[in-house]
This record gives structure tokens, sequence and C-alpha cells, in this order.
């Protein structure tokens, strides 16, 4: 089901209108402007998508939310949700990139294996091996300009 003034399908994200962030202005929320800003001072960022597999030869399934961007570990599951939401739209968007094959060179990711998310992950799944699949975002030149422009 899409919303009346664009093509974005809300069912995607379960909410209608504005509040999906699909659609309406072109205007950044508070979050998506954070996000923009920290890419602006540190070129590329961490992100990982949850997976689970029953065993090692096991194909591996995505758990949501994804994708995920931790900055304590601590976040609790709306805080995750809300920045999942921001990346997802500024990748739509253009401004960055989601690249679950291109881990950081040198980026442990141990924030993510630690996290509350991953505890709550597994306590979800009992039987399943909970794994980071590790990746990176980084800013387009679209974004860049983004973060450039303070009118968005």
């Amino acid at each position: 089901m899409g919303c009346e003034s664009c093509t974005h399908d809300c069912g995607s994200c379960g909410k209608q209108g504005a509040g999906c962030g699909g659609c309406g202005s072109s205007e950044l929320n508070r979050e998506e402007r954070a996000i923009l800003l920290e890419l602006a001072q540190t070129p590329f960022l961490p992100l990982v998508q949850f997976v689970r597999r029953e065993s090692y030869f096991a194909p591996l399934e995505p758990l949501e939310p994804s994708p995920v961007y931790l900055r304590t570990g601590e976040e609790d599951t709306a805080e995750i949700e809300l920045i999942s939401l921001a990346l997802r739209r500024l990748a739509s968007r253009g401004y960055l990139t989601l690249d679950y094959d291109i881990p950081l060179s040198g980026y442990d990711y141990v924030l993510y294996q630690t996290s509350a998310l991953c505890r709550r992950l597994a306590q979800m799944n009992p039987g399943y091996t909970i794994v980071p699949k590790r990746g990176s975002m980084a800013l387009t030149a679209a974004g860049q300009n983004a973060a450039d422009d303070p009118t968005l």
C-alpha cells in the first residue's frame, strides 16, 4: 500500500504518509542530519546486518532491524529502529552507500558482538548462532552536498 502523494510502498515499514520517512519533504530529520554529519567527519563508519544460523553449514538468515549502526552498543530497540530507518532513507535518496560486502579494515566490530541488540536477538532466537555480518557505510557526493547544506 503506497502513499497518496508518491510511489513509496509504506507496507515495507508499516507506517503511512510522512510518518514513514519515505515520503514528504526533502528536508532531513534530526537523525538523518546527525548521520550525514558523522560521515562528513569520518568518511567510513561500521555497519552490520545481524543474521542467524542453526549450524556452521546452515544458510545465513537475515534478522531485523537492518541495517544496524551503533554508537554505544546500549541503544534501545526504538533508537536502533530509528537509525535503521534513517539509514535506509538516506541510502534510497542516494546520500550514502550501505555495503555489507566491504567491512572496515582494522575495525573489530566488538561493539556489535557485545551489544544489547545482539544479546536480545540471541534470546529471541534460541538454538541459533547470531552473527553480525560486517559492512560499512560512506557518503556519496550527493550526501556530502546535503551535509554541507544547512537548509536540508
